[in-house]
């Protein structure tokens, strides 16, 4: 219970800590967006109306440079930008501000069509305003060499003056009444240049021409000053102004609830940090009562290592005994087996020869009897099948100590794959699906026993990985060729995974990760002896979660010193 409430109390104060760590960098940070938004909004509503003015100087003439009233369109484009990226900051916040920065787009682009038709009307007014006073001055010369010509009424010249001048008014301010005089104008010096001469007329015409382009030229750019002042972009600015300010008193209020925040995780963390005193006060008191009872316990085990250790150093005597029995039944099991053969040939001789040398000798001196004999052969097998299970006991000794090193021989791989797999299917087949990934290694000299033996402690250990699954796990057995000597094995498993603090300790002796009961902590190690013995490496990778791939090399054929350590195993 003590245990529980400090591992509590040490997650809550931990707890605590990271919100208040978090609380404290997020004050100690703040959101600049609503500032910088209204600060570039700002600049944007005096770019817009200082582009306003300009393209109204230009329409009426006080303006001479008309490209300069596409300038400011760079410049908001800029700004746009800047505030587009600022207001996709937090979507629930900018959602207002997204919303406005549409409306502003859409009247921003319309203000640039009608800005870019101001500019080419200006552009064909000027064009014509220019070549105006050429034909003009076509046109006096024109008249000039028809002097002996009758003179209008009322004469050319003067009608010519007063036409170019009239129209040079209505540039600068146009009116309907002055459109009205100059159209009379325009007809009466149509028909008194008719009057004259043909080449009158026509320069007469050029003339007229380029007055109506710019009579009509004028009244279009009237109409879209008119237009341009109707576009709402100053309103839309406004609007988004309106949003960041609003975007800013959310952050305010944001600010204010993180300080309120950090005052209750504040006062939490002091109560936690005091029912923490408590409970390690609590810890020391129960301290030192483990600390009793760990004495105790040392004593005991203590005790159990010497035991074992008079355990082992019993298991090593009984492994040099046996061996020193060895020898010498050896010996006695060969003199008794001598025994027995020549008494049988003994049997055979006098057998053969009963019907002569029964005449010749005595009663009695031909040895034993029959009956005596068949008694002793009786006695001989006892002995040897005596010597038999005393030899079967040494061996049963010896393989208690040792790994059994089995035939060697030339072992096909993938058959011992499928024979592990086979004795394992009970294990697999409820949890699993097996997929055989097989290269068609070629055969190696080794084990088979030993070999069949790792492969189906690995099998055994992936079906118990997968067996917790919720779905249905893949059990995978793979071969190919490493290299020209030496060919890989891979057992891969998708069950539960080995935590990266655990992978380097799964071949170390007696570690197991499984339940008292449920594992010795050998069958890894036991695996790693084999392979090792027969000159070959197995590693291990694993993903939490994911699975554990088993790698075994094993050369083609055993060396040999791999065949001297096989030897020694058997020893």
């Amino acid at each position: 219970m003590i245990v529980r409430s400090r591992i509590v109390c040490s997650v809550l104060v931990a707890v605590l800590l990271t919100v208040l760590a978090s609380l404290l960098a997020m004050l100690r940070a703040p959101d600049t967006r609503p500032s910088e938004l209204l600060a570039n909004l700002a600049e944007m509503k005096q770019i817009d109306a200082l582009w306003s003015a300009d393209v109204l100087s230009l329409e009426l003439g006080l303006n001479p440079n008309y490209d300069s009233v596409a300038a400011p369109v760079g410049k908001l484009a800029d700004r746009y930008r800047t505030i587009e990226g600022l207001a996709e900051g937090d979507p629930a916040e900018a959602g207002d501000l997204s919303s406005s920065l549409a409306a502003y787009r859409s009247a921003m682009d319309d203000k640039i069509r009608i800005v870019e038709r101001i500019k080419a009307q200006y552009s064909i007014i000027s064009n014509s305003s220019r070549l105006l006073p050429i034909a003009a001055a076509d046109l006096f010369a024109e008249l000039e060499g028809g002097a002996d010509r009758p003179s209008p009424n009322p004469p050319i010249a003067d009608l010519l003056t007063r036409i170019v001048i009239d129209v040079a008014s209505y540039i600068v301010t146009p009116s309907e009444q002055l459109r009205q005089v100059i159209d009379n104008q325009m007809a009466a010096l149509r028909e008194a240049a008719g009057r004259t001469s043909p080449e009158a007329a026509s320069k007469a015409d050029t003339l007229l021409a380029h007055m109506a382009v710019i009579l009509r030229q004028k009244q279009l750019g009237t109409k879209l000053i008119v237009d341009l002042t109707a576009v709402p972009t100053a309103q839309a600015i406004d609007r988004l102004q309106r949003d960041a300010q609003a975007l800013e008193a959310d952050q305010n209020r944001y600010r204010s609830l993180l300080r309120d925040l950090m005052l209750v995780c504040s006062f939490m963390l002091v109560l936690a940090t005091a029912w923490a005193a408590y409970l390690l006060r609590r810890h020391y008191r129960q301290l030192n009562q483990d600390k009793s009872e760990l004495q105790q316990a040392n004593q005991d085990v203590q005790s159990q290592l010497i035991q074992s250790s008079k355990l082992s150093a019993m298991g090593q005597m009984v492994a040099g005994i046996t061996h020193e029995i060895n020898t010498p039944l050896a010996y006695v099991k060969a003199v008794f087996c001598l025994i027995r053969d020549q008494m049988a040939e003994m049997h055979v001789g006098r057998t053969a020869a009963s019907g002569i040398i029964a005449e010749l000798r005595p009663a009695g001196a031909d040895g034993l009897p029959d009956d005596q004999i068949g008694e002793l052969n009786m006695l001989i097998d006892e002995g040897l099948h005596g010597l038999e299970e005393i030899t079967n006991l040494i061996i049963t000794m010896k393989n208690f100590s040792r790994l059994d090193k089995g035939r060697l021989e030339y072992v096909d791989i993938e058959e011992a794959l499928d024979g592990a797999a086979l004795i394992a299917r009970s294990e697999v087949k409820y949890i699993a699906d097996t997929v055989k990934d097989y290269g068609k290694v070629p055969k190696i000299h080794a084990s088979a026993t030993q070999l069949k033996q790792v492969f189906l402690n690995l099998i055994n250990n992936a079906a118990h990985a997968m067996a917790d699954q919720p779905s249905r796990g893949k059990l995978t057995l793979r071969t190919r060729a490493e290299s020209e000597d030496s060919i890989r094995i891979e057992i891969e498993d998708s069950g539960t995974g080995i935590p990266a603090d655990v992978l380097p300790r799964i071949f170390d002796p007696f570690f197991t990760t499984k339940d008292v009961g449920k594992g010795t902590g050998m069958g890894l190690s036991i695996c790693y002896r084999i392979i090792q013995t027969h000159g070959g490496t197995i590693s291990a990778r694993s993903q939490p979660g994911v699975g554990t791939i088993f790698t075994i090399i094993l050369p083609h054929r055993a060396k040999a010193d791999t065949e001297h350590r096989l030897e020694q195993a058997a020893a």
